[in-house]
């Protein structure tokens, strides 16, 4: 019989932004929920439910919720136990909207020294005429800024990181940009100008981006 080896858990449920396709509602019921999610991570309860499931086998740990970078302060502290609960860990993924990188900074340098790899999935949907629409003004040059703060403040660390794009589009980009054929080489040329960059500034081999990840998702529930 297979084990399983790879959980996702739940370490927010609160957001400071309100993306445009985001199905999590913003409201009071939600903080209460962060509020109880903050507190089970404060005393580890999330180690204890997974021993229970996986024993000694968990392999691959993500972070689930609404902005999980939010909580990484928390989850690095739990780092040793997890390690020593679930020897076989060997890889975490989180996914952000980068709108802090500093977080992501200090959780990266935490993990030296443990073997584990890091997956980012980085939430961002293309040039302006699509990011800031979904996201919020600004967002388009913002989220690339502090990617880039993050690749150059990392480039000393020992541990394994690589980053991938996550671009979601809604029904009114794609109309746009079919109205519009030369902003779907805009599209293209915005990501493409982002890996060129992510080349020139990093030097490190643990470092890594996954070129051509921009490929998108479509925005659930819609009309296609």
């Amino acid at each position: 019989m297979n084990k399983m080896e790879a959980a996702e858990i739940l370490t927010t449920g609160w957001c400071p932004l309100n993306c445009k396709y985001c199905y999590i509602p913003k409201n009071e019921a939600m903080r209460e929920l962060h509020n109880e999610i903050v507190a089970d991570l404060e005393k580890g309860k999330p180690i204890e439910r997974l021993k229970e499931i996986y024993g000694d086998g968990l392999k691959t740990l993500g972070f689930w919720g609404t902005e999980p970078t939010l909580t990484l302060d928390l989850i690095q502290p739990l780092l040793p136990q997890l390690t020593r609960v679930f020897p076989k860990l060997n890889e975490m993924s989180f996914s952000t909207s980068m709108i802090a990188f500093e977080p992501i900074v200090r959780f990266i340098e935490a993990l030296q020294g443990y073997g584990i790899k890091l997956k980012v999935q980085v939430s961002l949907d293309g040039p302006s005429f699509i990011t800031d629409k979904n996201r919020f003004r600004g967002a388009a040059k913002k989220v690339p800024k502090n990617f880039f703060a993050l690749v150059s403040a990392i480039q000393d660390q020992k541990t394994e990181v690589e980053f991938h794009w996550k671009a979601t589009l809604t029904t009114e980009n794609i109309n746009e940009m079919n109205g519009d054929p030369s902003k779907i080489d805009e599209y293209h040329w915005y990501f493409e100008d982002l890996d060129k960059e992510f080349d020139e500034i990093n030097r490190s081999n643990n470092i890594s981006l996954l070129k051509g990840s921009h490929t998108p998702t479509l925005t659930v529930p819609g009309n296609y």
